[in-house]
């Protein structure tokens, strides 16, 4: 089946995740709803023109400016960006997570945020207790900053 899409200005919360909605309509005339976290194309993908493809270099060079000559000036940025990854990736744990316990009636754990999945490796011991407080003090100054 394809369904061809285009973007509204409305705005959908699905399993704690901001979704755009999209009007779709199928080959077959059937009128649809999308709703989309992410819309992005590969960059290696043929079917983008090659001036459009970053190189791997450029993008690391968005991420690391020359200006900054040791880590610990950009540590607070490199923080941000990480904390974000981070919880990004915990969202998507979570999520499969869910699929998972409907699909075989198992049991495994969510975590809200980043900050609650590094807690969990705190009481496991995977991480020593002093590197998950110096990791959380710096996690909660990087979301103060993060938000509007």
């Amino acid at each position: 089946m394809r369904i061809q899409i285009e973007p509204t200005n409305i705005f959908q919360t699905i399993d704690g995740v901001k979704t755009r909605v999209w009007n779709g309509i199928t080959d077959e005339g059937v009128q649809c709803f999308v709703f989309a976290c992410c819309v992005t194309t590969r960059i290696d993908d043929p079917a983008l023109p090659l001036e459009e493809r970053p190189e791997p270099a450029e993008l690391a060079a968005k991420l690391w400016e020359p200006r900054e000559a040791t880590l610990s000036e950009a540590e607070p940025r490199w923080i941000r960006i990480l904390m974000t990854a981070l919880e990004e990736s915990v969202k998507l744990q979570s999520h499969y997570a869910e699929l998972l316990n409907m699909h075989d009636g198992g049991e495994r754990r969510t975590f809200p945020h980043a900050t609650d999945w590094l807690e969990r490796l705190l009481v496991t011991e995977i991480i020593p207790l002093s590197e998950v407080n110096g990791i959380l003090n710096s996690l909660a100054q990087s979301a103060a900053e993060l938000k509007p």
